[in-house]
This record gives C-alpha cells, structure tokens and sequence, in this order.
C-alpha cells in the first residue's frame, strides 16, 4: 500500500507494547491475504484433495467392516500432502509475492522500517501472515485426516493419533517455513508482486523439470533429487511420516529455509538503511 505525503499527521495517542506491536502488521496483512480472490478461490479448490482423501479412508473403513483388515496401507496422509503441494507452491506466489515487493513499490518501507518496527519484527509480521495462509491448505486438512481418522478405526488408539497429528505438524511446519523464507526472499528482491511470484513458480516447477533433465542425461543418481524443491518437499514429507524418503531431503531442505531466513534477513538490514537515509 502507497505512503501519500499529503495530510500526514503524528499520530499523538497511546502506543502498544514494542514487544507485539509487529502483531497488529501480522493480523492486518492475514485479513487482507483473505480478501483476495485468487487467495480465496485457492483455499477452497485446496479442501477438494481432503473432501477425496477423508471418502477414501471412510470407503476403507466400510471394507474393513464388512471383510476384515485390508492387507494393504493406503498412506493417505502422504496422499493428501502429495495432492496439497501444488496448492501450496500456488497460494505462495498468490499470497506471499506481493507481501515486501509491494511496499517497496509504494515506499511503505520507510514508514515501517525507520522506527516502529525493527526488520526481525516486521519480517515476523510478515512471516506469520504468510505462513497462517499456507497453513489453512497443508496444516488444517493433515490434522483433519488424523482426527477422522481415528474417529473412523474400529479401535481408538489417541496416543497413535497425537503421534500423527505431531508427525503431520512436522511435515508442515518444515515445507511451510521453507515456502515462506523462499517467498519472502523474493519478494524482497521485487519491487513489483508479478516478478516475484514468477520466481517463486518458476523455482518451484523447474528445478524439478532441471533435475529430471539432468537425471535423463547422467542417469538415476539419488543426489539429482535434491536439486528439485518438489522432490525435496515430496522425500522430507515421506521421511517425517516414517514412510520412506530421505533424511538426506529433509536436512537439505532445512538448510535452504534457514540460508533463505538469513538472506532475508540481511537484505532487510540493507532496505531500512536506505530507509532510513532517504
């Protein structure tokens, strides 16, 4: 949003606590995510791999009732996070792109970075925004499956469940986080949204199209996988779940959302430097 010269007036009245007063920058940008159609449209279209997964375990469910354990492990929760992937690569250039470019564009830097808010607290704000988004698609439906789930089985095991739901927040939290660092990142090199959302795309679905070129001239090398960010998200997941993968996607995922962070972070320092001296 554009910082207008005109009319401006400081503002005389009581301050919040510096501590959360990043807070209120987090809650206005989440509101404002969720009045975007694109946003709303793909959080809606993201329920359609639940509502599918949840009539596959209740279909399951009816068998086993009817005929006995079926000797066979459908791996819905891997499923549904496979199904969910691609809503989350789209709702992060829809949601995240925009969130630092814009103001950049509008030069609203200047007025948040030059006192109110330190980078590491208006990077939280934004981070949080971001990530509450990308939550309501992977998060909320995972721990959904868990929790019908175990309302479906015959036998009610909750410790099993909390074991699910914890793996699940995992999984989450560790392909949300990197999302949002990787979006983030690029939306800080942007000063409009459309440029950093086609990079978010366009190192999203490449490095996958990168790594399987590579792998078709090279071969099948295990360490091709780790140079597409599906695929790292795909091993990770699966790792986490106890299903397969590699530990391998996971700590590699891990160290690019951390070097991600931290590029963020010292590009932040550069912008309210410049801030503050013009």
């Amino acid at each position: 949003m554009g910082i207008h010269r005109g009319g401006y007036r400081q503002y005389q009245g009581p301050l919040l606590p510096g501590g959360t007063r990043f807070l209120v920058l987090a809650a206005a940008e989440l509101a404002r995510l969720l009045r975007l159609r694109s946003v709303r449209w793909l959080l809606v279209l993201g329920g359609i791999p639940l509502v599918v997964v949840v009539a596959a375990a209740v279909g399951k469910g009816v068998v086993e009732a009817a005929a006995g354990a079926l000797p066979l492990s459908l791996d819905l929760m891997d499923r549904l996070f496979a199904a969910e992937r691609f809503f989350l690569a789209l709702l992060a250039a829809a949601a995240g792109a925009g969130l630092i470019a814009e103001d950049r564009g509008g030069n609203a830097l200047v007025l948040y970075l030059s006192r109110p808010l330190t980078p590491s607290r208006y990077l939280a704000a934004k981070g949080l925004a971001l990530a509450g988004i990308l939550a309501l698609v992977y998060l909320a439906p995972a721990l959904s499956l868990a929790l019908v789930s175990e309302l479906l089985s015959p036998r009610a095991d909750w410790l099993a469940c909390l074991l699910r739901a914890a793996r699940a927040t995992a999984v989450a939290g560790l392909h949300v986080g990197a999302a949002s660092a990787l979006v983030l990142l690029l939306s800080s090199l942007a000063t409009r949204a459309r440029y950093a959302g086609l990079g978010w795309i366009a190192l999203f679905f490449f490095s996958d199209a990168l790594a399987s070129g590579l792998a078709h001239g090279a071969g099948d090398l295990p360490w091709l996988r780790l140079l597409s960010l599906p695929d790292l998200l795909e091993d990770s997941g699966a790792w986490i779940l106890g299903i397969g993968g590699r530990p391998a996607a996971a700590a590699v995922l891990a160290a690019l959302a951390v070097v991600a962070a931290l590029a963020l972070w010292i590009r932040m320092r550069r912008l309210q430097a410049a801030a503050v001296v013009g």
